[in-house]
């Protein structure tokens, strides 16, 4: 691959596990501050998300990357970002939605 390519790679890899970070640094700052009767459903909303949120992340990704491979190298590594963020929105909103869902049952 082209140098200028690889960096940005190694940049999206890196700027993924910030963001990681900090959504879990969020999430922990959001039961933290919840009421108390609510700290269970809220962590389980929030992991919910959390897990969501990566899954459609990962998937978005792949498919970004492979949309974006009609124009190889930057059109992948840009495809992939893009999808990963998109799916990461998703997957995060499905994810609480069902978390959501499962708690009102109980």
């Amino acid at each position: 691959m082209k140098p200028g390519i690889d960096l940005m790679k190694s940049g999206v890899r890196v700027g993924g596990k910030l963001l990681l970070g900090a959504a879990v640094a969020y999430d922990v700052y959001d039961v933290a501050s919840a009421l108390s009767d609510q700290k269970v459903a809220t962590a389980t909303r929030d992991a919910a998300g959390l897990a969501g949120g990566m899954a459609g992340a990962a998937y978005g990704a792949e498919v970004g990357a492979s949309i974006g491979s009609a124009f190889p190298g930057l059109g992948t590594v840009v495809g992939g970002v893009v999808g990963g963020v998109v799916g990461g929105i998703v997957g995060s909103g499905v994810g609480e939605s069902i978390a959501e869902g499962i708690m009102d049952l109980f």
